[in-house]
């Protein structure tokens, strides 16, 4: 690779070497700063106006045992070294089972290694974020929210079963405060990949409640696989994501194989399955079916200028 440049500085010094940068990476690097909105507000000041920035930070929600075992090791002067880490899988091991820290290690495999313990337990620092949080920090570095890696773990969609009285009594609230019921009812998010940009880039989250949403280009999110089809081999019955299953039935599945990335949803619509359709009957089921998709993580919603 010749176009390709490494440097290793302070990330607070990035404002100072007279760069912009189109599009910025930042995993498990500013939750561990002593004051992480010095780091988003460096990053925020090298993104381009028309940039974008992907990042990743710890959720709170299900640490609350990590923080309670740091605190311990901290109080016992355990470092990052053979011995502490000996000492502390002889803890670890010996926890009650009501501890806390099950509920996060069940869903860590790093914990296994060495580097992995020392990183949870035993870092010099680090700090974790609630939903409202992540949105607080995005605001007050002068950044705007662009919106989750992964839709399907925030909304109540993708994780509260339907016909219950929360996943009812959710649907008459913002989705900002949505993301926030299902982070504390699930304990699920232990850590938040979301993207922001510049607000001058002008990016809005996708909005089904008005008639823009028929302008949107729809497109599969990475990692989405057809795992059946039908019986002529042309639609998908039944697809994965990641660990997600979903099917579609045969109107779906002809709105779903035409997310090209280049019809608008508009488009979609003026298929020859919906030709019997009424203007009203064919936006509804266009919108039902598109925003559940996005919802649900499945489909990512362009606009023209993106």
């Amino acid at each position: 690779m010749d176009n390709l440049e490494v440097r290793k500085l302070d990330l607070r010094e990035l404002p100072n070497q007279g760069r912009t940068f189109d599009l910025i990476f930042s995993t498990g690097v500013l939750h561990h700063l002593r004051q992480p909105e010095q780091g988003l507000r460096a990053l925020a000041a090298v993104l381009d106006a028309r940039g974008a920035m992907s990042i990743m930070l710890y959720g709170s929600a299900p640490r609350v045992g990590v923080y309670l075992l740091q605190d311990a090791f901290r109080r016992m002067g355990l470092t990052a070294d053979q011995d502490s880490v000996g000492l502390v899988r002889s803890v670890l091991k010996g926890l009650p089972k009501h501890h806390y820290f099950h509920w996060y290690s069940s869903n860590a495999p790093d914990l296994t290694s060495d580097a992995g313990l020392v990183d949870t337990l035993l870092h010099a620092q680090d700090r974790a974020y609630s939903v409202p949080q992540i949105l607080q920090l995005v605001a007050d570095c002068g950044l705007q929210f662009q919106g989750w890696e992964d839709n399907h773990l925030y909304f109540p969609e993708g994780i509260i079963r339907s016909g219950t009285v929360l996943r009812e009594r959710l649907k008459l609230m913002p989705a900002h405060e949505q993301w926030a019921v299902v982070e504390n009812v699930t304990l699920s998010l232990g850590r938040h990949s979301f993207m922001a940009c510049r607000p001058e880039r002008g990016c809005r989250e996708a909005d089904f409640s008005e008639s823009g949403w028929l302008n949107y280009i729809p497109r599969h999110a990475l990692g989405l696989n057809v795992i059946e089809r039908d019986s002529s081999g042309s639609l998908p019955r039944r697809c994965r994501r990641a660990r997600f299953e979903f099917s579609l039935d045969p109107s779906e599945a002809v709105l779903f194989s035409s997310c090209d990335g280049k019809r608008t949803i508009s488009q979609i619509l003026d298929h020859a399955e919906f030709a019997g359709y009424s203007i009203t009957a064919k936006e509804e089921c266009g919108r039902l079916f598109f925003e559940r998709m996005w919802k649900l993580g499945h489909l990512w919603m362009l606009t023209a200028s993106q």
